[in-house]
């Protein structure tokens, strides 16, 4: 288990229906550099939901997108367990738009934009997820 901090994203629509959820930490790999590791859930579009993990190392322009399988079978598997706990555990369960019981607390403490619910942790960083959420799945984008 990773000892490095975790950040966390939540939206949901006005109905306070859950669309998605990311969490992410930040690490170095064996070179010193840093290295943020996250994983992802949530509304693709045509109804579906679906998640994956996510890579980005500046040092290295790295940003990469990291099936299941690839996670499960990296050095970093069971940080990748960990942040799609976190993650996929706003909503009750994969093919539910309904909150979980953390999802619910948290979505009390969110700020309302352009009509969806958002809460965020105080030092998460949507910016540095630009890249990356251009080629994730989720209908979800940021802008740096």
């Amino acid at each position: 288990m990773s000892d490095a901090t975790t950040y966390s994203y939540l939206r949901t629509n006005s109905d306070k229906e859950f669309l998605h959820g990311i969490a992410y930490e930040v690490n170095e790999n064996s070179e010193g550099d840093s290295l943020i590791l996250g994983a992802y859930f949530g509304y693709i579009g045509g109804g579906e939901y679906d998640g994956g993990f996510f890579l980005i190392d500046f040092e290295n322009s790295i940003n990469k997108v990291i099936s299941y399988d690839d996670a499960s079978n990296s050095d970093y598997s069971e940080i990748f367990d960990n942040l799609m706990g976190i993650a996929g555990g706003f909503c009750e369960d994969s093919d539910s738009s309904s909150l979980s019981k953390k999802g619910r607390m948290l979505i009390k403490k969110a700020e309302k934009l352009d009509g969806d619910f958002i809460y965020m942790d105080e030092d998460f960083d949507g910016d540095m997820l630009a890249d990356i959420s251009e080629i994730w799945q989720l209908t979800l984008k940021f802008e740096s």
